[in-house]
């Protein structure tokens, strides 16, 4: 068995997503959003990468989706957890600035 956590980044909130998967049924465990507090940085500078992680790892229930294998009261326990990590600077819609990609 394996989780399956998606974040998507955008400089505003960063929404998760925990998705527990077993012989193709795929079970969902936990949905989220917090604060991104990255607006006017600029994405590909370590102190944006830095601000990312600082946020993943102050959010409880999203830190425990990706440290949790033996399982809790919200997660089954799994043998591996895949992180997907999408930063969203290609849609026209956000009305994303340079400085934000």
């Amino acid at each position: 068995m394996y989780s399956t956590v998606a974040i998507a980044v955008i400089p505003e909130n960063t929404y998760w997503i925990v998705l527990n998967s077993r012989w193709n049924v795929f079970v969902f465990e936990n949905f989220g959003c917090l604060g991104s507090r990255l607006q006017n940085c600029y994405y590909k500078h370590p102190s944006t990468v830095d601000m990312i992680k600082k946020n993943v790892a102050h959010t409880s229930d999203l830190w425990s989706s990706l440290s949790q294998f033996d399982g809790n009261t919200t997660y089954d326990g799994v043998e591996h957890i895949k992180v997907v990590i999408k930063q969203l600077i290609g849609h026209t819609e956000l009305q994303l600035k340079n400085v934000e990609h």
